[in-house]
């Protein structure tokens, strides 16, 4: 995961073309780890640059498992990752958990009464959902695995979609677990509602073109509570996943920005959807909060 990082550096000649140390790193990268080559020249300050790159990388790592305001080790949990390009799959097969619709319930947030209530599935008819055995993403607070609702004869129905949950142990143990999602759900409401408002605004401005100009939106998402007999529930942040061929990150937490020197993004924003707005490229955003 993006806990690990591999690093290599190669010293040669100039006919060798380090292919092994190049695929280390590229290996790495397919399953969510930090992967970087280096082929410094002898000269003592390309050497030192090399080095201290590594350095750099080994203290963000340290960083990133430290809470916030204190100086706490935070524990990650143990999940099995599966490599980048992995085709999905049309229908239940021993890679996912299967859930039956008697031990789900679709959970949406409401900003006026500030409390969860029950809404139905996602798709008419789904008799269940599904959840990937392994992990796709990891962010900086969250891993996301590929969830899908289930039809009757065990066929995947609706939407792709995407489960979230906390990437640390300490998360897992809480009494009532849906509440880790409380906060992000109704900040993300809070923000299509505002959304909104700018849209209104901006479709009201003389000489705005509504096919050329950026609009703001926001991912809908719900919880799915999962109560299985005998066992501990839990609930999954679950959205739409992003199709990565129509949106591009222009920013990051960890401070990347789009045409920067900073290393490439690790995960995918969205952009407006080009079938209703054929937008031309927004300009990179700095920002060095985390979520």
């Amino acid at each position: 995961g993006r806990r690990r990082s591999v690093q290599t550096i190669g010293f040669a000649g100039g006919d060798e073309d380090f292919s092994v140390l190049r695929s280390m790193s590229t290996k790495a990268e397919e399953f969510g780890s930090v992967g970087g080559f280096q082929a410094p020249s002898l000269e003592t300050e390309s050497l030192a640059f090399a080095i201290s790159s590594v350095t750099s990388t080994l203290t963000a790592s340290r960083t990133e498992l430290t809470e916030l305001g204190g100086t706490a080790q935070r524990t990650v949990r143990k999940v099995r990752r599966e490599a980048k390009g992995v085709l999905d799959d049309k229908s239940l097969s021993p890679a996912w958990n299967e859930y039956p619709a008697i031990c789900v319930a679709r959970l949406k947030w409401s900003l006026d009464r500030r409390d969860w209530f029950e809404i139905g599935p996602i798709t008419e008819g789904a008799t269940g959902v599904a959840m990937r055995k392994t992990i796709f993403g990891e962010g900086a607070e969250r891993m996301v695995s590929k969830f899908r609702e289930v039809g009757r004869t065990g066929e995947f129905v609706g939407p792709l979609l995407v489960a979230k949950q906390s990437r640390f142990e300490e998360d897992m143990t809480h009494k009532d677990r849906i509440k880790f999602h409380q906060v992000f759900c109704s900040t993300q409401m809070r923000a299509q509602q505002l959304a909104e408002a700018f849209n209104e605004k901006l479709a009201l401005i003389p000489g705005v073109n509504p096919y050329s100009t950026p609009r703001i939106a926001f991912l809908d998402c719900s919880v799915f509570e999962i109560d299985i007999p005998g066992e501990t529930p839990f609930g999954l942040l679950v959205e739409p996943m992003i199709d990565p061929a129509k949106y591009c990150k222009y920013n990051s937490n960890n401070g990347f920005v789009l045409g920067g020197q900073k290393q490439a993004p690790e995960e995918l924003l969205p952009l407006p959807d080009p079938t209703t707005a054929p937008l031309p490229g927004l300009d990179a955003i700095e920002e060095s909060d985390e979520e």
